[in-house]
């Protein structure tokens, strides 16, 4: 990995004092396949397998979101890291920019829901939120 000297903005200060359980999350693990929640997003199939592959998947990936985050407040445990600031977007784009809370079952989930409201709430996401700036 580059090192924080030669890239002044990455995430590679972090990412060294979380060496342990957090790098393998983001890359070998479950949260690794976030991107995967765009697929069934807007598309009329006129097959339905698909879109119900599409469902299943994000539902299991939820699933297994909803099951580290019981009886912590962050992905990672009792502090806010990368693995949170890196998901946060997909699951909220998930209900709402795609719609799709009905569909994955949004609402019978435990701890996502209150982690992704929490996660909103911080200030420096709602700034973020605000960029580009919205009339």
């Amino acid at each position: 990995m580059p090192s924080a000297v030669a890239h002044p903005n990455s995430f590679e200060p972090v990412l060294s004092r979380l060496r342990g359980p957090t790098t393998p999350n983001l890359t070998n693990g479950a949260l690794r396949d976030r991107p995967f929640f765009n697929k069934f997003a807007g598309k009329a199939y006129e097959d339905k397998r698909p879109l119900q592959r599409y469902v299943d998947e994000s539902k299991r990936l939820l699933g297994v979101l909803d099951r580290r985050l019981e009886a912590r407040d962050w992905i990672m445990g009792a502090d806010y890291s990368i693995a949170d600031i890196s998901t946060l977007g997909w699951i909220r784009n998930l209900i709402t920019f795609y719609e799709a809370r009905d569909l994955v079952a949004f609402d019978s989930l435990k701890n996502v829901p209150t982690w992704l409201d929490r996660g909103l709430a911080r200030p420096a996401v709602q700034r973020g939120l605000e960029i580009p700036q919205r009339p």
